[in-house]
């Protein structure tokens, strides 16, 4: 995603409201600017930020009461996020869905900021998970408050709103003054949007009861900082994070956890761990699975785990792995020649030494790169 926009529009006329959740890309809607954004070397736009030049009325209420005197806090000002949902090669083709409605207190650029950084999660979630939002809560759309108040810091919460008691899935940013760092606010929008978007896996007393939202910031900002070693995303993609920082903060914050969980053998005693010590360790064995095996076999073993509990992980990993006749299984240059647990089970696996079976899973040591693994012959 380049931060270098297709188009940047004031559509003024008659045509479909903002908040129709799906609508073909330049149409026209009433007292809105919009601003279209593409992947490098595309053709055609895969992000839509459009903005109100009014204040909505009435305002939006936050679903969330405040307060001793539990009342709503009002927002006036909103930011849309389309992404597109029906691929087209010509953009007069393309269909883009609502995905997040961002509210603020007042028309600060933050909330396209916010907006464009959650856009680009969204798609590469799309791209690389075949993940989108669950229909649940609000048509596939999650309601982002940006808020002057509360304590510095997000929260996320699965509420209802309305007189109907509508399902949404619903992100807060408190003490929008102190959101300046770049890096640290990418962090927080990743953590948050992990909550909003990941497999839950829970159970923990520290320092969360859930662990996607740990689990997405460390996720997420690994693959936002190889996409900009790549050149497929811009810093102001992600809050205006920089390369070097971003790169140092995943040295330092998820090559550790790889690591470990790469050399573990992973046990229902080691994961039945209710402490942060017991969090990182699934965290660390996710970002492995994300690491060696391709995009989509991990985010099958999402589906595949059938619960919240980190020890029913590695067992639904190794079905994943399982399940194709052959894939490539990538060791990263860290863990060169090094004895690291894989989950190929009897699959033979091209230009590694095996060390031992553990179940489903394989001890095995070899060079870096794609080694070919054949479950069974095609």
């Amino acid at each position: 995603m380049t931060s270098l926009a297709l188009a940047s529009l004031l559509l003024m006329g008659t045509g479909q409201k903002d908040q129709n959740p799906t609508f073909p890309i330049n149409s026209e809607r009433p007292n809105i600017a919009a601003e279209t954004f593409t992947h490098k070397g595309d053709a055609v736009p895969v992000i839509e930020i459009a903005w109100h030049l009014k204040p909505i009325d009435p305002p939006r209420k936050s679903p969330k009461l405040f307060g001793v005197d539990k009342i709503p806090w009002e927002f006036p000002w909103l930011t849309s996020v389309y992404g597109e949902t029906a691929p087209r090669m010509i953009a007069a083709q393309q269909v883009f869905g609502l995905r997040f409605s961002v509210y603020s207190q007042d028309n600060t650029t933050k909330a396209r900021q916010v907006g464009q950084m959650l856009g680009c999660l969204w798609d590469d979630c799309l791209q690389r998970l075949h993940i989108d939002h669950s229909d649940i809560y609000n048509g596939k759309i999650i309601d982002v408050f940006l808020c002057w108040g509360g304590k510095a810091g997000g929260e996320q919460i699965f509420d209802s709103f309305g007189p109907d008691h509508t399902k949404v899935n619903t992100i807060y940013f408190y003490d929008l003054n102190s959101f300046t760092d770049p890096v640290e606010c990418a962090r927080e929008i990743a953590h948050e949007y992990g909550h909003a978007a990941l497999n839950s896996i829970g159970g923990y007393k520290e320092p969360e009861f859930w662990a996607n939202g740990y689990l997405g910031e460390k996720l997420f900002l690994r693959w936002f900082r190889d996409r900009l070693k790549a050149g497929t995303l811009a810093s102001n993609d992600m809050m205006g994070a920089d390369l070097l920082t971003l790169d140092r903060w995943v040295t330092k914050n998820v090559d550790p956890l790889v690591v470990a969980a790469a050399t573990h053998q992973p046990t229902e005693a080691y994961l039945k761990d209710d402490t942060l010590a017991g969090m990182n360790k699934y965290i660390g064995l996710s970002l492995y699975a994300d690491t060696i095996l391709p995009d989509l076999m991990w985010a099958r073993s999402t589906v595949l785990t059938g619960s919240t509990n980190a020890w029913d992980v590695p067992e639904a990993i190794a079905m994943a792995a399982e399940e194709p006749n052959e894939y490539d299984l990538t060791i990263p240059a860290y863990l060169a020649n090094q004895p690291i647990f894989v989950p190929t089970g009897r699959g033979k696996i091209a230009g590694v030494k095996i060390l031992k079976f553990a179940g489903k899973w394989v001890q095995i040591q070899g060079p870096a790169g794609k080694h070919h693994v054949v479950n069974r012959a095609s």
